[in-house]
């Protein structure tokens, strides 16, 4: 267990659902800036978080293994997503789901109140692994303790379920921002009275509002999250259902042609047949294959493209809530280096945004070549089906006796329930790649307003140093 310098209190701080706060720090994670809302709810002074461990925040309550994992996926240049208890200056708590991203000279900390299901279960297993982690250290050490309470976490996300960490984040933290969605609905706060309707606040403004329309257009993608879930939720069973036909395809194949050469001279119709159904069947398992390869790999690009819309869709709000807090703000009161700050959230943004837009293109591709494939498939299952037709007419013909009527029958079966796979795919793939077009139609909108936060960041940057006298270069 984590030792704490700050006596705690078993009071929760409270803040609202709609309100999001976030910091930056250096490469070793010490505090360069914070918003406003993350000194008011974590009751420090803004000077006594700046140039701190991000650590000063730590509750005690924390298993060290949630940091090991933070860790490892940041120094892997990763984000990430935990349920984190976060200690305040006066021992009070206050619970959050916290992302973390690498960004320009460090790392992106953001943080929403939780209020998913998955919040409760996630307190749980903090709970049981604080008990194996405080036997281990004692035991061990700390080091020890970080490392198998990190491996505790990791097998019991399995034990419910999740085949990594990567999933449970990524449904941790969508299922987070559509219920914070529902609780604060999709009402735009109106811009805080500010005094100070110069020259100074006129970029503030700018980006408040460029920046709204890129959260706007984030947002519909991330309200469309649901076809990306369904696909990569239903694929995964179809991709099951189509590995066990190649295999029953080829057994059944086999014993059409067993059957038919122990009829001598009276199979020979019927030991064509059988041949033809062998050889489509070995095309048919080789499609299989091909089909089994690019339904994983597409599974594993909505998983990854869900994560990324979420993280998106929450640090274009931060760069929101960032411009209406500096309008606010007097001159005075900004920080002297704010303009280096936006630089990096609204940069990081960007980055992420186009790396979204990325991934839709490639998921189309995928989609578009799967479809391809299994049409290609139910093509190849049409010509077993009418191999099959053709051998239970010559059984029919010549009354041949044996089991060729309930191989055939079999095979029927197993067909029909080919082509029906195939037809859930395709139908899935459609729904999937008219919603992808209609995203990416919207690319060029949103490099366009990507372009006005960057433009209005370098005026802010430009205006920042001049008012700190520092020497501008063209």
């Amino acid at each position: 267990m984590i030792k704490s310098k700050v006596p705690v209190v078993d009071e929760s701080r409270e803040f609202h659902y709609d309100e999001l706060f976030f910091s930056l720090t250096n490469d070793k994670g010490c505090i360069n800036f914070g918003n406003t809302t993350f000194t008011r709810i974590s009751a420090y002074e803004e000077h006594e978080l700046i140039g701190k461990p991000h650590n000063v925040i730590r509750h005690p309550d924390m298993p060290r293994g949630v940091f090991h994992l933070f860790w490892e996926y940041l120094k892997a240049g990763k984000t990430i997503a935990a349920y984190v208890k976060n200690l305040a200056k006066d021992g009070r708590y206050y619970w959050v789901l916290a992302v973390a991203a690498p960004c320009k000279g460090g790392f992106l900390s953001i943080r929403i109140k939780p209020s998913s299901p998955m919040f409760e279960a996630a307190k749980k297993l903090y709970a049981e692994t604080l008990v194996m982690e405080a036997e281990v250290e004692f035991r061990l050490g700390k080091k020890e303790a970080a490392e198998q309470s990190h491996a505790f976490l990791l097998e019991r996300l399995t034990e419910h379920g999740y085949d990594s960490y990567e999933q449970f984040m990524s449904e941790a933290l969508t299922k987070e921002l559509s219920s914070r969605a529902d609780i604060v609905g999709k009402v735009n706060k109106p811009t805080p009275p500010n005094f100070e309707t110069g020259f100074e606040t006129v970029p503030y403004l700018d980006l408040e509002r460029s920046t709204q329309r890129c959260s706007d257009m984030l947002g519909d993608i991330f309200s469309s999250l649901n076809v990306f879930h369904q696909l990569a939720n239903e694929l995964p069973d179809r991709r099951e259902n189509m590995a066990e036909l190649g295999p029953t395809l080829s057994f059944l194949a086999l014993n059409t042609h067993i059957s038919a050469s122990r009829l001598g001279e009276a199979g020979a119709t019927l030991s064509v047949i059988s041949q033809a159904i062998r050889s489509l069947s070995k095309d048919t398992d080789r499609l299989i294959d091909d089909l089994l390869g690019r339904i994983e790999s597409l599974c594993d690009a909505a998983e990854a493209l869900e994560f990324n819309v979420a993280v998106a869709s929450l640090e274009s709000e931060v760069c929101t809530t960032f411009a209406t807090e500096l309008i606010a703000q007097t001159q005075e009161e900004r920080d002297p280096n704010i303009g280096e700050w936006i630089e990096v959230v609204t940069q990081e943004m960007g980055q992420r945004s186009r790396d979204v837009y990325n991934k839709l293109n490639g998921l189309l591709s995928l989609a578009t070549t799967l479809s391809s494939d299994a049409v290609e498939l139910s093509q190849q299952v049409g010509r077993m089906r009418v191999a099959q037709l053709n051998g239970r007419i010559e059984i029919a013909a010549f009354s041949v006796n044996g089991n060729f009527m309930s191989i055939f029958e079999e095979i029927s079966n197993v067909v029909e329930f080919a082509l029906n796979e195939c037809d859930q795919i395709l139908s899935l793939l459609s729904t999937t790649k008219n919603s992808v077009e209609g995203l990416i139609s919207m690319e060029s909108s949103l490099d366009g307003c990507l372009y006005d936060i960057q433009a209005t960041t370098d005026r802010i940057k430009s205006q920042s140093n001049a008012t700190n006298g520092v020497a501008l270069t063209t």
